[in-house]
């Protein structure tokens, strides 16, 4: 609580019509000004708040702010309805998970003569999301591994044409004293630079992309810039890798046919 205070037991005995509600709730009725003491509707029915819970944040899509609590008696009134469907439980000591989920299922078992319920804990939540991202990871990796290849591909094709199109301007350079270890770095530098320039507006356009879609689901965006710079020193192997072969054609011209060569 960050205002105010959770309803008692007097109170939910009592069938008093109290709420304790969230930040997202608060700032959509009150603005910035206090809602204890404030009255609200829940279903048509009139509501006290006596309380104000402090902010959760959000949980993938859903507002863990967004929520109103009132008493487990009035809520066959309200809602229509008194069967419960999902009861939050916090353990003091997470070691203790299994224990209290075998003396739970006993109990409930054996008020219920059957098993039907089942159990969410956070750290199988966790698993199912690290699941999830780790597919998706595995998917995505292989996606910009083909896109590599490709990539180094049509960079050794665009050099190659370099190559082709300069051919009179490296027979100049040759015949002015130039050596082929000079032709050789020019051609491989140039790779790398496209493809280091690929990079950077790749990361730009990735990184206004989830500042986008996190924005539209009210997410704060995480940007793993240890990625990025390993996305960049990857664009400079492929660039280095695919760059040799046009620079090595660059570099055995013979100065003397390339001086003649006509495009």
């Amino acid at each position: 609580m960050v205002e105010g205070r959770f309803y008692n037991k007097a109170e939910e005995a009592g069938r008093r019509h109290v709420v304790v509600i969230g930040k997202t709730i608060a700032r959509k009725l009150f603005g910035n000004a206090s809602p204890v003491g404030e009255k609200v509707k829940v279903n048509n029915m009139g509501f006290l708040i006596i309380g104000l819970l402090e902010e959760k944040g959000s949980m993938l899509t859903y507002d863990m702010d967004d929520m109103a609590l009132i008493p487990t008696t009035v809520c066959e009134s309200v809602l229509g309805t008194d069967k419960i469907f999902e009861i939050f439980i916090t353990i003091e000591n997470e070691q203790l998970v299994p224990q209290a989920i075998s003396d739970i299922t006993k109990l409930l078992v054996k008020r219920h003569k059957k098993e039907d319920f089942h159990f969410h804990t956070q750290q199988g939540m966790i698993d199912i999301i690290n699941n999830i991202l780790n597919a998706l990871t595995a998917i995505v990796s292989a996606i910009a591994g083909i896109s590599l290849l490709v990539g180094g591909i049509g960079i050794m094709n665009i050099m190659l044409v370099a190559v082709s199109e300069r051919t009179r301007e490296i027979g100049i350079r040759k015949a002015i004293g130039a050596k082929r270890r000079d032709i050789f770095l020019q051609f491989v530098l140039e790779a790398i630079l496209i493809t280091l320039v690929g990079a950077v507006i790749g990361i730009l356009i990735g990184t206004l992309a989830a500042w986008g879609i996190m924005y539209a689901l009210k997410m704060e965006a995480v940007i793993a810039w240890g990625a990025a710079a390993i996305a960049c020193f990857g664009a400079l192997l492929v660039g280095t890798f695919f760059g040799v072969y046009p620079a090595m054609r660059a570099s055995s011209l013979n100065p003397i046919d390339a001086l003649r060569y006509e495009v």
